[in-house]
């Protein structure tokens, strides 16, 4: 059964709930911790546009540097206080609420703790933390999170009681390749996963191409690139799957995605318009995209 508009906007506010508790438990652990993902997103796009209603989510996602956890507190045991559950035993690192065991998987309320694969040690479903076996997961493309962050208070959505808390988020060049990096592999598998390849990926990325300039992603980049260049490769495949998948020159389902994601809010000539600009200054100043 498709979700009404309101179950949504339950979802997103409830998740963002989810997600302040969370850090707030974690306690010691929280420097170790980057929001990514959708409620990073919507960080962006109200500082630059003022309050707006967060796009539909369920889940809330927070990178780790593996180097800023210690041994003890036990992450898995701080979450198991707060009423959380490893929420999908073929993937460790995805929390979601013990009430909410009997409710389908598109229902539940989730926090991903997510280890940027370069940083993840050796190969396997859970990252390698000294002391905190399968309390997370590894992820490809979030790596540039770990370095591109801002402290930001962000706060709950749904009225009373108030939660906030200051938390690293994840800035806006950080999350375009992240998405980038999404968008490309569920793109690729799109024939086998059809379900895996949201239009809300895509207007993710189009509204942090409306509230950002191209040149200064590009710089952004290119920086933290010349400064960590064990993220080069990641960071310069995500600027290219940029560049290839919503360029104006390329017809892909994606760059269709971003306006129809958008519809409610932007007209279609907006959404491209804006894309088009970014993506020209973009690749004039990332030397690496668009070769």
């Amino acid at each position: 059964m498709a979700l009404r508009l309101e179950d949504a906007r339950y979802g997103a506010e409830r998740s963002r709930r989810l997600l302040i508790t969370t850090i707030v438990a974690l306690g010691e652990h929280a420097n170790a911790m980057t929001v990514v993902g959708a409620h990073a997103v919507h960080v962006w796009v109200q500082k630059k546009w003022g309050p707006v209603d967060m796009e539909s989510t369920r889940d809330g996602d927070l990178a780790v540097n593996p180097v800023l956890i210690a041994e003890d507190p036990k992450i898995m045991q701080i979450m198991a206080e707060i009423g959380l559950e490893p929420a999908r035993p073929e993937r460790p690192g995805i929390y979601g609420y013990v009430n909410e065991r009997g409710l389908s998987w598109e229902q539940r309320t989730t926090v991903d703790l997510l280890v940027p694969e370069t940083y993840a040690g050796s190969k396997g479903r859970s990252a390698r933390i000294p002391g905190q076996k399968s309390a997370t997961t590894r992820a490809y493309g979030l790596e540039l999170a770990i370095h591109d962050r801002t402290l930001i208070r962000i706060s709950t959505t749904d009225g009373e009681p108030e939660m906030s808390v200051e938390v690293n988020v994840a800035g806006p060049a950080a999350l375009l390749i992240a998405k980038a990096h999404k968008v490309s592999e569920r793109l690729a598998d799109v024939d086998k996963r059809p379900d895996r390849l949201r239009p809300k990926d895509s207007g993710d990325i189009a509204l942090l191409m409306m509230v950002t300039d191209g040149a200064e992603m590009a710089k952004t980049m290119t920086r933290h690139v010349a400064e960590t260049p064990e993220i080069r490769g990641v960071v310069q495949d995500g600027a290219q799957y940029l560049v290839d998948m919503y360029s104006t020159d390329n017809d892909t389902i994606v760059r269709e995605h971003m306006a129809d994601s958008l519809s409610a809010r932007f007209p279609e000539s907006t959404v491209f318009n804006a894309v088009d600009a970014w993506l020209a200054s973009f690749s004039a100043n990332f030397p690496e995209s668009g070769d």
